[in-house]
């Protein structure tokens, strides 16, 4: 079974904080970590750092920090854009990876599609921050 997958599992059956451990765990154990299962996790910790009453990123700023420096830069803001996607638009984004799971896609396919999933999700950030910006009086 894939990462994905047992991913897929723990947030359908757990609580958040049972959901947050597994998946902790499941990343600390893989063999090659993606910035989809980093922008998972990232959007579980937010999640519980707003279920504790705190700001985004009170906590999960050290941890983002701490990937930049092991993964790089662009593996972290592609995961932050999947982190946001999967708090502000969770039923899109879930049946995007359930396809992707259900698909017979090589993994190198599987990755080109991640790709381009974020690079369609970064566009739509782009595009809804210039209408924010349009909208705002100066």
């Amino acid at each position: 079974m894939s990462i994905q997958e047992e991913i897929r599992k723990e947030l359908e059956k757990s609580s958040l904080e049972d959901t947050l451990t597994r998946v902790e765990s499941l990343i600390a154990s893989a063999d090659s970590v993606k910035p989809l299962h980093l922008g998972i996790l990232l959007a579980l910790r937010i999640a519980k750092e707003l279920r504790e009453g705190k700001a985004p990123g009170t906590d999960s700023a050290a941890l983002v920090a701490s990937w930049t420096q092991e993964h790089g830069g662009d593996v972290i803001d592609e995961a932050v854009v999947y982190a946001r996607h999967f708090l502000l638009k969770p039923q899109e984004l879930t049946d995007q990876i359930a396809a992707k799971l259900d698909s017979t896609k090589s993994e190198e396919e599987s990755d080109a599609d991640d790709a381009a999933l974020a690079a369609k999700y970064a566009a739509l950030d782009a595009a809804e921050q210039e209408l924010d910006d349009e909208a705002s009086p100066e």
